[in-house]
């Protein structure tokens, strides 16, 4: 069958699988690029691994999505590094390319000098979690981390709420093994709570030697960004809020362990062997500048914030992708280039994206990585109502265009199949997903 136009989706999870339902339910051809062998972005590698059901919900509605006779699905494939931007807009005959890229980049973490200690006491959130969700299965491949006790996370946000918890978890597990020869999985200390099932045991951290990991936050607790708090509220609505905000961190501390320093931030480090081994924090105090504390710490992990990555040939606005306008996610310098998600918009608070749930981007998401999976669900729910809002303007750009004649199709189609043959990917959606998932943590152990 001919098909008059093409569109290509760069991501193929949340919002780059809802505009390809949209495309093909238009009879318009959809070709998506996906970095990955699969194509589910943070639901696979950003939602922590005891979000399992909510995460099996939301793949198969990507399955579901992309697997359709008029989705070219494209594996492996890089923007920037296997494929050019300005490749896909003036040589391959797409009516439209549509940016669903998410945000997999770190933001720095401001300390002067310190991003060149990655990997050497320093790790970043988002390779970390994906670790963390892959570190049972026998067939990953991918950077291996260790978590020491006594290692540090720097954030405020909920997301670095989880950090603590999957520092945690690996503090005790280890703890575990070499104290009792006794070998627990993630799921049930974080189903459980560490302090309670350690208690269940007749142990402690204590007990273990265990001292835990420290959350570094630049806030007070009653301002930490843990629930949403509407625009308008009353001085009374803010203090109870403050209240059930630093109430909320208590329990979280008193379930999993970990401890807080308050109003402080990194300012300095130390190194040994080439590795760093000690911070500096410093007060965050309205005239207490100058008050500073050295810590020994044998990890820093940094959780403040997910970013675009870099793509060669997309212009940015600070740490977002530069459009024309919010509205239509059009980027800035091209005629047919579209950002899906809100990594155009800077918004990256929670009480914005409650206030406004169309603009929820994927750095909301992280900061939601503590939440239940309804409110997850809610998050994800607004990621594609954002992709439906522009998907309308485009949709009618492309029906207003001239489409592809035959042999414009054929030369498109034949640059589709060389780069899924590179991938060794055959067309067959479904066989390709059974092959690539990776082992899942609640399999191993039904068995």
């Amino acid at each position: 069958m001919k098909q008059e136009h093409y569109v290509a989706i760069v991501g193929g999870a949340v919002a780059g699988s809802e505009a390809a339902a949209q495309l093909t339910q238009r009879e318009i051809g959809v070709v998506v690029f996906e970095q990955n062998e699969l194509p589910y972005g943070k639901i696979e590698n950003g939602l922590p691994k005891w979000h399992y059901k909510l995460r099996d919900k939301q793949i198969g509605e990507i399955d579901s999505k992309l697997n359709n006779p008029l989705v070219h699905y494209v594996p492996g494939t890089k923007l920037g590094r296997d494929v050019q931007i300005s490749e896909l807009e003036n040589d391959w005959g797409f009516s439209a390319v549509l940016l669903a890229t998410g945000a997999w980049g770190d933001r720095p973490l401001p300390v002067p000098g310190i991003d060149k200690y990655v990997n050497k006491g320093l790790v970043y959130q988002n390779p970390l979690v994906q670790w963390f969700n892959r570190c049972h299965d026998s067939n990953y491949n991918g950077v291996q981390y260790e978590i020491p006790d006594g290692a540090f996370i720097v954030g405020g946000g909920l997301a670095s709420i989880d950090m603590s918890k999957i520092a945690m978890i690996k503090i005790v597990q280890n703890a575990l093994m070499q104290k009792h020869k006794l070998a627990v999985d993630a799921l049930t200390l974080e189903h459980e709570g560490i302090v309670p099932y350690l208690e269940n045991m007749g142990t402690s951290l204590e007990t273990l030697g265990v001292s835990g990991a420290t959350l570094i936050v630049k806030l007070p607790l009653e301002e930490m960004p843990l629930t949403p708090i509407p625009a308008d509220a009353s001085p009374e609505m803010l203090e109870k809020a403050g209240m059930v905000r630093a109430k909320m961190l208590t329990k979280v501390t008193e379930k999993y362990g970990f401890k807080v320093i308050n109003e402080r931030v990194v300012s300095d480090f130390r190194v040994e062997n080439d590795r760093i081994s000690g911070i500096t924090l410093k007060s965050s105090r309205e005239g207490e500048e100058h008050v500073t504390e050295d810590y020994d710490c044998p990890l820093l992990i940094s959780s403040i914030g997910s970013i675009p990555e870099l793509i060669p040939g997309i212009p940015m606005k600070g740490e977002m992708y530069a459009v024309t306008d919010v509205e239509s996610g059009k980027v800035k310098g091209f005629k047919s280039v579209y950002a899906l998600g809100n990594a155009v918009t800077g918004r990256g608070n929670i009480n914005e994206s409650r206030v406004h749930s169309r603009r929820v981007s994927e750095s909301i998401v992280d900061q939601y990585l503590s939440m239940a999976a309804e409110d997850y669900q809610e998050i994800l729910d607004a990621r594609k109502e954002t992709a439906l809002g522009r998907l309308g303007q485009i949709i009618e750009g492309i029906s207003s265009s001239e489409g592809l004649t035959d042999s414009e199709q054929t030369s498109l189609e034949e640059r589709i199949g060389e780069l899924q043959n590179r991938a060794a990917y055959d067309g067959d959606y479904e066989a390709w997903v059974r092959k690539h998932l990776p082992t899942r943590v609640e399999d191993l152990l039904v068995k």
